[in-house]
């Protein structure tokens, strides 16, 4: 399976249900866009190895949930966490002497 026309063919066949699945990963347009992309890139990045269209269709599924997986690990590790009252003052700072300098 190393014809690029080959790839471009089934590209074509599994777009759509990539993106599918994708959107419902992700619930976002541009996210689900995105993981399909990649899904696609590693997918053809790998196209030499892959035995036939089956294969290389159950290879992007799986690329696609893992890429879906580590985006919303990512998320999770970066999220600030807002709260309505921010303290006045932090724990860690030492108590006022009361002399202004």
């Amino acid at each position: 399976m190393t014809n690029p026309g080959d790839f471009t063919e089934f590209m074509g066949h599994s777009w759509a249900r990539l993106y599918r699945t994708a959107m419902l990963l992700t619930g976002n347009h541009a996210r689900a866009e995105d993981l399909a992309q990649e899904a696609l890139a590693r997918t053809y990045a790998k196209w030499s190895g892959l035995r036939d269209f089956e294969a290389a269709g159950a290879y992007a599924y799986r690329t696609l949930v893992n890429a879906s997986i580590s985006q919303v690990r990512r998320r999770a590790w970066t999220a600030e966490i807002s709260t309505a009252n921010p303290p006045d003052k932090s724990a860690h700072e030492a108590p006022s002497s009361g002399v202004d300098l």
